[in-house]
């Protein structure tokens, strides 16, 4: 563990369930939190690209995906906005080839034809079990056309985990570009308060960061209140989304301390746990908790 700067580890998808294995797997290994990266095949490969050189990437990127005779073609497009580059992936197109060779490759070529059509493409990449060069003459020559590169391997998204560790730890070539995966919160979590004696807006979750990773939280004091009001904002509307604390110690006004942490177990839920902490000596803690599930949607709250 001493020798290692990051552990990545990428698999197919992700759910709740893999999280929790996996971060309890590293925490078993002796590994902390900020010591591992978990990623889906989409974002691994995302940092295999580009963290190639730049005239591999400065345009469109074409990415075959093969598992046996289905394949899937998908392209990175790339958009410039005020604070960033936005990286996504096209969404799925597939098709199934013939098992022969001649009628594969024909296959395959026209496939090609159908979703490069005539984009800019910078390089084409390839990979899973499926293609071979003995067949797809054809196939290659079209992908080749205006010289484009082409990659072929079976390792690339092993490759791309790598390429995430060293871009977080060392490198960070990437800081002003974000890739928009699938995985991506899509709402900013904040809360009005009172901070040092004037109000301010108390950021809680940040969109734009993969479900697994978010989370946040803080301790505040109850003022007159019996229930938490998060302020909840898509990028282009705001709406409050409050949450009941039935049961809240009766006690004098600004005694009563909580405990508030948020973390996503999806991409489209996340949990609210509240906790009395008390009030030092004067008040000790009920030991009471709160807990909500919610999808921060306007009026969506299950507790």
């Amino acid at each position: 563990v001493k020798n290692t700067r990051l552990l990545a580890v990428t698999t197919p998808s992700l759910d709740a369930q893999q999280v929790r294995n996996g971060r309890e797997a590293f925490a078993r290994m002796g590994f902390s939190r900020e010591e591992c990266k978990l990623m889906d095949y989409e974002e691994s490969f995302y940092y295999y690209i580009f963290t190639q050189k730049k005239d591999l990437w400065n345009r469109n990127i074409a990415w075959y995906s093969f598992d046996g005779n289905d394949v899937t073609y998908r392209n990175f497009e790339m958009k410039n906005t005020e604070k960033n580059v936005q990286i996504r992936l096209s969404e799925p197109q597939y098709t199934v080839l013939p098992v022969e060779g001649p009628v594969r490759d024909a296959a395959f070529a026209r496939f090609i034809r159908e979703t490069i059509k005539g984009e800019f493409i910078s390089s084409v990449h390839l990979n899973g079990e499926g293609f071979d060069q003995e067949w797809a003459g054809e196939s290659i020559k079209l992908m080749c056309f205006q010289r484009r590169k082409v990659f072929y391997g079976n390792n690339l998204y092993a490759r791309g985990a790598c390429a995430s560790g060293v871009e977080k730890t060392e490198e960070k070539n990437l800081k002003n570009y974000r890739f928009m995966s699938s995985s991506l919160v899509t709402h900013s979590v904040g809360m009005d308060m009172r901070v040092n004696g004037a109000n301010a807006f108390h950021p809680l979750l940040e969109a734009g960061i993969n479900w697994f990773e978010c989370s946040g939280g803080c301790e505040l004091i109850l003022d007159r209140a019996e229930e938490l009001i998060f302020s909840v904002s898509d990028g282009v509307e705001k709406w409050k989304i409050s949450m009941e604390l039935p049961g809240v110690p009766k006690r004098p006004n600004k005694t009563t301390r909580l405990s508030l942490h948020m973390e996503y177990v999806s991409k489209d839920e996340c949990v609210i746990t509240v906790k009395d902490l008390g009030f030092g000596d004067l008040f000790p803690s009920t030991g009471k908790i709160w807990k909500e599930r919610t999808n921060w949607l306007k009026g969506e709250a299950e507790a």
